[in-house]
């Protein structure tokens, strides 16, 4: 009797268990057919950021149906399938993972059906809805460029131009009502922009604040991203949303990029994953920035979210690679004060300090007559420096080897003797790490009290800033 009692429990587990993984698979079982095609293998990619990538295969038979299957289970997001002719299809992966999608080569999106997937489904309406009145919108444009002397039509195209605007809003929000928590409701939103309410006005219908509509804008700016929803990284639209908020909307002075960043990273604490994200694009996106001051940011990413121990998701050998990259450019920022370099010797056999040139402007160059670049370089800075002598403007050059027959050769040849031409024989000032020296010509330029005003500049740029560095002195007297 006890034997059967255990056996029957025993059956009861094992039922149980089948039913359990019968009805949460452990993985992705993607089918998809696709009339037209046949006989050739399609791909199945996911965006992160701005790019794709390519995470699996499947061969299409002649009947045109594959299957993306494998026991583990994809991350959340937007995915694409990616025909042999590079055009694809966009849909959702999310909890439910076992689905099929039906469509057609003739249209892929606008063909397309699907059956065991709700957020697939729904996804698929707001696509088809967009696309269908995108379409009407620019036939709408293109009648309005024809008409545009033809008030009444201007007026009539408008009109309807605002009211697809409206509907596709309409359909949108309902979407967004009816599924408030899907990823699609989440896509959605963080694609539209937000709405900035008119300025306050005075009795008199005055502007009281000329800045009200852009302070507003950049406060609200990321109202309608969930940063605790980390699908949303797995989308094309939510670095190019950052990357437009720091480009085009914030100060592009680092302290206010700084200020800004601190705010984005605390929205994005609300999820380890997407606080990791925003985070590395952050530091990346600073380190390879081309404009100058920016790596006075990197430097603060840097020290604030990585070097303090908060990024725990880096390991230490990234971090020691950061740690060297950081401490070579920390005194060499722009805003502080240019590490002072002493009693380097002259090529006439003199000694030389950089803190006491005395000049409005010090142009500090690093450079080697054997470097390619610099022999096109320096000639040209000699010429743009050349008509600056009498405005108070210095050119503190050091030679970064040692070997002194070359360099004097090449100062006499090209007549740079009003330069100090220095240069550190015994290795004793540090000027590589202190000046982040690891290619030559290396330029920055110094204020009177060696502020760094600029760093790494290129010899075309100090032209420029010395026009307008003697503009400003002549407005002065």
């Amino acid at each position: 009797m006890r034997f059967h009692i255990m056996r029957k429990y025993f059956l009861l587990f094992i039922i149980s268990f089948l039913f359990i993984t019968l009805a949460f698979p452990q993985g992705y079982d993607i089918k998809i057919k696709i009339n037209g095609l046949k006989d050739t293998t399609v791909l199945l990619g996911y965006y992160l950021a701005d790019k794709k990538y390519v995470i699996d295969t499947a061969r299409v038979n002649k009947e045109g149906i594959c299957n993306f299957k494998k026991n583990k289970k994809l991350d959340e997001g937007l995915y694409l399938i990616i025909l042999p002719n590079k055009t694809f299809l966009d849909f959702p992966v999310t909890d439910v993972q076992d689905f099929a999608l039906l469509t057609d080569t003739g249209y892929l999106l606008m063909n397309l059906k699907i059956k065991g997937s709700k957020e697939n489904q729904i996804f698929s309406d707001y696509q088809k809805n967009m696309i269908y009145n995108q379409k009407l919108s620019m036939d709408l444009k293109k009648r309005l460029s024809l008409n545009k002397n033809i008030k009444d039509s201007v007026k009539l195209i408008n009109d309807k131009l605002v009211r697809i605007k409206k509907e596709v809003d309409a359909f949108n929000n309902k979407i967004i009502s009816e599924n408030p928590k899907s990823f699609t409701a989440h896509f959605i939103r963080g694609t539209q922009e937000i709405e900035v309410p008119d300025p306050p006005r005075d009795e008199k219908g005055n502007v009281k604040d000329s800045l009200f509509q852009y302070r507003y804008y950049k406060q609200h700016y990321f109202d309608n991203t969930d940063f605790s929803d980390d699908r949303l990284m797995r989308t094309p639209f939510l670095q190019s949303k950052i990357e437009s908020f720091f480009k085009k909307t914030v100060l592009q002075v680092p302290d206010s990029i700084i200020a800004e960043i601190d705010k984005l990273i605390l929205k994005a604490k609300a999820n380890d994953k997407m606080l990791r994200f925003v985070t590395a694009w952050l530091l990346n996106s600073y380190e390879t920035s081309k404009y100058m001051g920016m790596e006075n940011v990197f430097v603060d990413i840097a020290d604030k979210y990585y070097l303090s121990g908060q990024a725990a998701w880096a390991d230490s050998s990234f971090l020691r690679k950061l740690k060297d990259r950081v401490s070579k450019m920390r005194h060499n920022l722009m805003g502080k004060t240019a590490p002072d370099l002493k009693r380097l010797e002259t090529s006439i056999g003199e000694w030389a300090t950089l803190s006491l040139v005395k000049a409005k402007l010090t142009i500090l160059v690093f450079w080697e007559p054997n470097c390619s670049h610099c022999k096109k370089v320096i000639p040209k800075l000699h010429e743009i420096c050349s008509k600056y002598k009498n405005n108070s403007v210095s050119v503190f050059a050091v030679y970064t080897q040692h070997d002194t027959t070359e360099w004097n050769k090449f100062i006499e040849e090209h007549g740079l003797t009003d330069w100090l031409n220095v240069y550190d024989r015994y290795n004793l000032s540090n000027f590589r790490n202190l000046y982040d020296i690891f290619t030559t010509p290396t330029l920055y330029i110094l204020d009177e009290k060696k502020t760094i005003i600029a760093r790494k500049i290129d010899v075309e740029a100090i032209e420029k800033f010395l026009t307008h560095f003697v503009e400003d002195e002549m407005k002065k007297k």
